[in-house]
């Protein structure tokens, strides 16, 4: 999705043009994500992270495979776990990162803030994302807050 694909002569944002836009895309979006991981990790390394439960609590997990080793953290935790993440698989203390390139400190901030509180998807949407591999492998203890923090509401 493009800023000229949804903005208004105004530059304001038409919500249900980036509504059509989402909802268009969940079966994609939920498949692509299941894709990568088999082209980008599994192809290369042998490590097929959906062979394994990954630890939805501690937000990352380390794989490891012939002479793969593999962090994944999950990027919304990457704040809270990046240092024990980090001395887990590198057994060595490395300093957090500094964030950048957050909406929320961008010049569109609050464009930015009204898509994210205007959005929210019909059941069928809800269920479609649940049923997915990929969030049943990386989100299956927040199916209850996914419903209710993206769910209709009315």
């Amino acid at each position: 999705m493009y800023g000229q694909d949804v903005e208004l002569d105004d530059l304001s944002v038409d919500f249900k043009k980036v509504m059509k836009i989402l909802e268009s895309s969940v079966d994609l979006t939920c498949k692509q994500e299941e894709i990568w991981f088999d082209h980008e990790i599994r192809s290369l390394t042998g490590i097929d992270v959906f062979l394994f439960d990954f630890d939805v609590k501690k937000g990352y997990m380390i794989y490891e495979k012939n002479n793969y080793k593999l962090l994944l953290i999950r990027m919304e935790d990457l704040d809270s776990v990046f240092e024990y993440a980090m001395l887990d698989f590198f057994a060595k203390k490395i300093n957090t990162v500094k964030s950048k390139n957050v909406g929320d400190q961008k010049i569109y901030k609050s464009t930015y803030k009204k898509v994210k509180n205007a959005v929210n998807y019909d059941n069928t949407m809800i269920k479609k994302m649940i049923d997915s591999r990929f969030f049943k492998q990386f989100y299956h203890d927040y199916e209850t807050s996914v419903i209710e923090r993206w769910g209709s509401r009315k």
